[in-house]
């Protein structure tokens, strides 16, 4: 019996584009709460709240990730970074 190599590719793609868009929701949470917390936005508490929030289904699809994982996606790496300049924005307008 012979496999059939693309109905096993489309669903580790389906996988994959599953896993990034809980990733990418889990993060955004992640980093709201801790915005709500104002606490500091960085890639080790961003994971760790990840990890706090995360749901059965996140953690079926491995959406939790690593601050190494972090730091390899520009992405992720972005949202983070424009979170930072957020809250920087903020403090400054208050002290004014």
């Amino acid at each position: 019996m012979v496999k059939d190599l693309r109905s096993e590719n489309d669903n580790l793609k389906e996988w994959r584009n599953k896993k990034k868009a809980l990733t990418e929701k889990l993060l955004s949470r992640a980093i709201q709460e801790l915005q709500s917390l104002n606490a500091k936005i960085n890639q080790k508490n961003v994971c760790e709240m990840m990890e706090k929030l995360s749901t059965a289904e996140d953690k079926k699809f491995d959406a939790v990730i690593t601050p190494s994982a972090i730091s390899k996606n520009e992405v992720y790496k972005n949202m983070i970074l424009e979170a930072n300049e957020k809250m920087e924005k903020t403090i400054e307008n208050l002290l004014e």
